[in-house]
Formats: C-alpha cells, structure tokens, sequence
C-alpha cells in the first residue's frame, strides 16, 4: 500500500481526461486522491459553466452522475 498522498486540484479533477488519469493511478495504488469541499466545489461549478457556454443539452443528472462518480469515498481516503 501506498504512503504517498496527493491533493488533486480543480485543474486535475475538470477536465475528464485528466481527472480519469489521475484517479485511474489512485485506483492502482500509486498514490492516495484526496481533495476539499471546496475544490470539489471548485470544478463542478467549472462544469457547470462550461454546460452553459458551450449551450450542453445533457441532462441535469449527467452532471450529477459524474459528480457521484468522483465524489467516491474510496479516493478520499
């Protein structure tokens, strides 16, 4: 098991390509994923106005999904 821990920023967790790297190597124990509220907060709220922007018509629950998805307490650990 891994000791080192790494505090992921909003920049790491939005986009998804970068933020599925970085968990994908905390899945495979390279290192332990943790991150605030706040930064948490943080990228959902860069999500949501990128929706905006670019004029998404995904479902509000797409955004919740992801969300549940990467909220998971096994990477906060």
């Amino acid at each position: 098991m891994t000791r080192v821990t790494a505090l992921l920023d909003a920049n790491i967790l939005y986009p998804a390509p970068l933020r599925d790297i970085f968990l994908q190597l905390a899945v495979e124990d390279v290192f332990r994923a943790k991150w605030s509220s706040d930064i948490h907060r943080e990228w959902i709220d860069a999500l949501l106005r990128n929706a905006v922007e670019r004029r998404w018509n995904a479902p509000e629950d797409s955004w919740t999904r992801q969300r549940g998805i990467v909220w998971s307490p096994d990477t906060r650990r």
